[in-house]
């Protein structure tokens, strides 16, 4: 059946899609961080490779390729003035980077530093673009003139 000229396209053929879904992806992340964190639930060691910490949060934070700083959280700071918990100080134990990622959580290999504990936090670590570090940029074809 003829459409006359109606066409469909993919999330490639909007220009808009990649960015509006790594936008939701980051802003669900900085919410889900700041009440609950990623903790390392516990790490198990595999003999083909430098794996596993297994993370409580699944493929709807993280995906494969993202890496993460696991760091102690260290003394707490407050502010005198106005009895506010700023945070905690942190020391970086060291990286991981995701090799699987479930519906409830994920796996990842030591990249670099100590073996991470049960407990530990790990933070995404961000790639000049502000997002997670595993996104590949795709690059849509352009059509048109060349100006």
């Amino acid at each position: 059946m003829a459409t006359k000229g109606i066409q469909t396209g993919d999330a490639l053929a909007d220009p808009l899609a990649d960015v509006q879904r790594r936008a939701a992806k980051q802003v669900a992340a900085a919410i889900s961080e700041s009440i609950f964190p990623i903790e390392v639930i516990t790490f198990r060691e595999d003999t083909n490779q430098s794996c596993c910490a297994y993370l409580n949060y699944g493929s709807a934070l993280l995906s494969v390729g993202d890496k993460l700083k696991v760091v102690i959280l260290g003394e707490s700071l407050i502010d005198e003035t106005t009895g506010l918990d700023l945070g905690s100080t942190e020391k970086t134990i060291g990286v991981v980077q995701v090799t699987e990622a479930l519906d409830k959580f994920s796996k990842a290999k030591i990249v670099s530093g100590e073996t991470p504990g049960k407990g530990q936090i790990a933070r995404i670590l961000k790639d000049k673009t502000g997002m997670g570090s595993n996104n590949v940029q795709q690059q849509r074809e352009k059509i048109g003139r060349k100006i």
